[in-house]
């Protein structure tokens, strides 16, 4: 069940936030950029999925990504207290207790490493 307290976030909990690549690769860019607008995130996430350079992403596919982010991923980690989504603004930014509560390392290839230990 989701929490939004300031406990620590369980690894098994960890491994079903992670359990899809996007949430993988939008908690990677948010620990290293910590706010970020949707449109950068998309287009980051979709160039990752597609191997083409953000600027080269076909539109249906950023445009798919996006949806989901809005619809899923984005919703699903912010019911564990890691991001906030500003629909005003259309800005994603890392909660501020989100490095407490998400111990594990901040790459993709760490957060996996870190999930091990």
């Amino acid at each position: 069940m989701p929490s939004t307290d300031t406990q620590p976030i369980s690894r098994e909990t960890a491994y079903r936030l992670l359990s899809k690549s996007r949430r993988r690769h939008l908690l990677t860019l948010l620990f290293e950029l910590e706010e970020e607008s949707l449109e950068t995130l998309g287009r980051k996430i979709a160039a990752r999925e597609t191997d083409e350079s953000p600027s080269d992403v076909p539109e249906r596919t950023y445009t798919r990504v996006v949806t989901a982010l809005i619809h899923c991923h984005i919703p699903y980690l912010a019911d564990y207290g890691l991001v906030d989504y500003d629909r005003e603004t259309r800005t994603v930014t890392l909660e501020t207790a989100a490095r407490e509560r998400f111990p594990f390392q901040t790459t993709e290839e760490q957060f996996f490493t870190s999930l091990a230990d």
